[in-house]
């Protein structure tokens, strides 16, 4: 936090606000996605925290060919919004695959507890102090300065690969939803893949930031929008997915303490 700049707990305003999208890929509803807010809560074992959640389920002739049904709960910290523990449930063409990962900042570590069908894994991963998750960094880019030109960077991880992922504003401009027209600030998101290590063969048990290595990229995501107004709606976006190319738009929206 730069001086002078707001803390995470000054910028976030949204407790118990709800979202619905309907998810298209080549122009048919192929699935619906929730999520959730929560109030700030002290949790016996993280803290005090802010809860997210999401659940997406396959619907209609896409529900036939890839039946899905993913959820996920992230808690962030209070006071920095970065996650301390995440899980996520990947229920994918009757396979299932749960992640869950313990984010220990001052050791620049990731810990996961990978569980499928053939056993339980479990593994370290290395990260910088600002690691966020799936959910994570999307409620902090939303307070962001939304001006044209700005430019963010988020590490991500939710337990298989390592993201750095550049978030830049190339416009503003209205987006059609089922909500109707909302006029947005356009990001456009680029994505590297990232291998990491400890910064010296010999420092494992030493808390230095890691190095890293691209593996994947720089490759062209897709772009997401945030409504200009006050409410900073998370409107929608447009991703190259593994499953194809979706466009997601807000269809609902629970206005936070409603």
């Amino acid at each position: 936090q730069a001086p002078g700049e707001e803390s995470w707990s000054e910028r976030f305003r949204w407790a118990n606000e709800g979202f619905v999208y309907s998810i298209e890929i080549l122009g048919a509803e192929a699935a619906r996605t929730s999520m959730n807010v929560g109030a700030p809560l002290h949790h016996e074992e993280h803290g005090h925290v802010v809860p997210i959640d999401g659940l997406t389920v396959s619907l209609g002739f896409f529900g036939n060919v890839y039946p899905m049904r993913d959820t996920a709960m992230t808690y962030v910290d209070v006071e920095t919004g970065l996650p301390v523990w995440t899980s996520k449930t990947l229920d994918e063409r009757n396979v299932v695959r749960t992640y869950d990962v313990s984010f220990r900042r001052d050791a620049f570590q990731a810990h996961v507890r990978r569980t499928r069908e053939e056993g339980v894994r479990t593994y370290m991963r290395y990260g910088p102090s600002d690691l966020h998750d799936a959910m994570s960094w999307w409620i902090d880019l939303r307070s962001r300065d939304h001006a044209i030109g700005s430019e963010f960077v988020y590490h991500v991880y939710d337990g298989w690969k390592l993201s750095r992922l550049t978030c830049r504003v190339t416009r503003h401009h209205d987006v059609y939803t089922p909500m109707g027209f909302v006029p947005s600030a356009e990001f456009s998101l680029t994505r590297e893949v990232l291998a990491s290590f400890a910064p010296l063969p010999y420092a494992d048990g030493a808390a230095l930031p890691p190095v890293y290595e691209v593996t994947e990229g720089p490759l062209d995501l897709g772009r997401m929008w945030f409504s200009l107004d006050d409410r900073r709606l998370p409107v929608g976006a447009e991703i190259d997915a593994p499953i194809g190319y979706l466009r997601m738009l807000i269809a609902r929206h629970e206005a936070p303490g409603s």
